[in-house]
């Protein structure tokens, strides 16, 4: 509503420097949140007896590439835009033979990667072996385009078929269970795995709080072998 509210004042905003109205009773009105409202917008993780029975359904009913997309968000911690904004050849290997998956700001690019914090969320995420074992090597990695999009797709038509998944198994909860949930979820293995928060930090992008550490060097975020060695400590063996 505050969002609409907004709409509508700067509509009436530019009315007035045009000349077509003289005042915009909008300007000082705001919808007050109540409280508690931002502790229910909170994602929850899934259970682990969750994930099992959400791969095994993809596994069974849904094409390669939606399969391919859950793992990444799983395996990868990555937002839903990050992960269909994976082109062909941001599948990489460093010299120690690491697979990682390059995120890297270039909205001018032929094939444009916006990411949420900009140049300041650029990482290159190490590929765990599961995420290989299912396949995402598998696509010719010197075309053009998009990983995951045989067609364009947003994120809202994806949302929407994973809120329908998660309903016929009896896992959907509003706004709490939704495709952001495996961000979360990857999180916790990894504490469970006891990776330390420097380096969970590094595997989704985000700076690190000490001031020299996100300021000089290449930081974390930017050497997959490295992180590599951690992100092999998670086992996820027990999913289908």
């Amino acid at each position: 509503m505050q969002h609409r509210l907004g709409c509508i004042s700067n509509l009436l905003k530019i009315g007035i420097e045009d000349g077509l109205i003289n005042a915009n009773p909008f300007t000082s009105l705001s919808i007050r949140t109540p409280a508690g409202t931002t502790d229910e917008k909170n994602y929850r993780p899934f259970t682990r007896p969750e994930l099992i029975e959400i791969f095994k359904y993809l596994k069974k009913y849904q094409p390669k590439g939606r399969q391919m997309l859950c793992w990444i968000l799983l395996c990868t911690a990555c937002r839903l835009s990050d992960a269909l904004q994976i082109r062909n050849f941001d599948v990489k290997q460093t010299t120690r033979k690491t697979w990682f998956i390059h995120f890297v700001h270039e909205p001018t690019a032929q094939w444009p990667v916006l990411l949420k914090s900009k140049a300041k969320n650029n990482r290159m995420t190490p590929i765990h072996s599961r995420l290989i074992a299912e396949g995402i090597l598998e696509k010719d990695r010197s075309m053009q385009g998009r990983l995951l999009w045989d067609e364009p797709r947003t994120t809202a038509n994806y949302s929407t078929w994973f809120k329908h998944l998660l309903q016929k198994l009896g896992i959907w909860e509003k706004k709490k269970t939704v495709l952001h949930s495996f961000r979360g979820t990857a999180r916790d293995l990894w504490r469970e795995a006891g990776i330390s928060v420097d380096v969970r930090s590094a595997l989704t992008g985000h700076t690190s709080k000490d001031v020299g550490e996100s300021s000089y060097g290449a930081g974390l975020q930017l050497k997959p072998d490295i992180l590599m060695r951690e992100l092999k400590k998670v086992d996820l063996s027990w999913l289908p």
